[in-house]
């Protein structure tokens, strides 16, 4: 975990060995209470449980309409789910309540404290909803590289189409790789994109909800803006290059039929603040790469995407074998020091 929680609880429970705290989690007849606000919270929460593995210990608090969607339902069956329609927090007498933040810090009171959302939140392997077999057969592409951008500002999605009218612009639109924006924010900017696109291809914009329609028939088109929730997983199965927006999860483009690429945006302070360890990690282990004007040569460099694919490999095994284990054994001392407290 950051070097801020290490050192706040070697101060406060360097007294409490692993098993004593598997053996007073275990006794504990209170609950542990884990507030939800959104998606990564929900795969905080699930890392979470399962390496505590108590049944019947959890309580998850979270927003109603939250409470109701999917991914809820899907990765915390049999939780017990108290539905707010704020957030507000509670005094538990015999609780102890989890929240999470973005922030590299623990922050503790008593029966509550607040962790990091990393390591955890890249601990669910999350199940994508349509098979990549399946999403381009729809979308019928024939043997055209797709490429698949996750969670791009606006001025990203600028900088990513004048590359791709240079490497692409002289092919017929049918003959061009498909490229697929989920962007992080639609209506504020739509003009903007909308204008760029317009100029220069041809847009197939779809509005996709719970009831997953197929995907259209992009054989005579080259872009397809999807409005989407919680699918940009299956969307990352399918792209022979991910492109993954400044400071987002590179994490969930790993797995995809080729490499994964990230923003740096240099006019932005602390850029990658939030998500500075997973990247720095996936650096050390050659499993990214910066986007530059010259990466869409990366889609005809086997090579290149071979090494970059053993990267990921090893950053997902350190992930899942080493860091994500001993972030939570860290939580469970601080849960039996809590314990002993209460």
């Amino acid at each position: 975990m950051n070097d801020n929680f290490s050192r706040e609880f070697e101060n406060s429970a360097k007294e409490i060995t692993r098993s004593d705290a598997d053996a007073m989690i275990d006794k504990y007849n209170g609950e542990i209470i884990f507030n939800i606000t959104e998606y990564a919270t929900v795969k905080s929460v699930k890392t979470l449980m399962e390496g505590i593995r108590k049944k019947g210990l959890f309580k998850i608090v979270c927003a109603e309409g939250f409470a109701n969607s999917e991914l809820v339902k899907q990765h915390l069956a049999g939780i017990k789910v108290v539905k707010t329609k704020g957030a507000k927090k509670e005094n538990h007498a015999k609780g102890i309540e989890i929240s999470f933040h973005d922030s590299h810090y623990i922050s503790m009171d008593w029966g509550r404290f607040e962790l990091s959302l990393y390591p955890f939140k890249h601990g669910l392997d999350v199940e994508p909803k349509r098979t990549a077999t399946e999403i381009l057969d729809q979308l019928n592409v024939g043997d055209r590289k797709t490429i698949v951008c996750g969670s791009l500002g606006w001025n990203e999605m600028i900088t990513v189409m004048q590359s791709y009218e240079r490497h692409f612009g002289e092919l017929q639109i049918e003959n061009r790789p498909l490229i697929v924006f989920a962007p992080r924010k639609r209506d504020q900017y739509w003009d903007v994109w909308g204008g760029l696109f317009k100029r220069n291809q041809i847009l197939q914009r779809i509005d996709r909800g719970e009831s997953l329609p197929p995907f259209p028939d992009m054989n005579h088109y080259n872009i397809l803006d999807l409005s989407t929730s919680g699918e940009l997983a299956s969307m990352y199965s399918i792209g022979d290059m991910n492109i993954i927006g400044s400071d987002r999860n590179i994490l969930e483009g790993f797995g995809g039929r080729g490499c994964v690429v990230f923003m740096e945006n240099e006019s932005w302070k602390n850029n990658w603040e939030n998500n500075q360890e997973i990247l720095q990690l996936s650096l050390r282990h050659n499993a990214a790469v910066p986007f530059k004007k010259d990466t869409f040569a990366l889609l005809e460099d086997n090579d290149a995407v071979n090494s970059l694919k053993r990267g990921e490999k090893e950053v997902i095994k350190e992930m899942k074998d080493e860091i994500i284990p001993r972030s939570v054994d860290m939580v469970k001392m601080l849960l039996a020091w809590m314990i002993l407290n209460q």
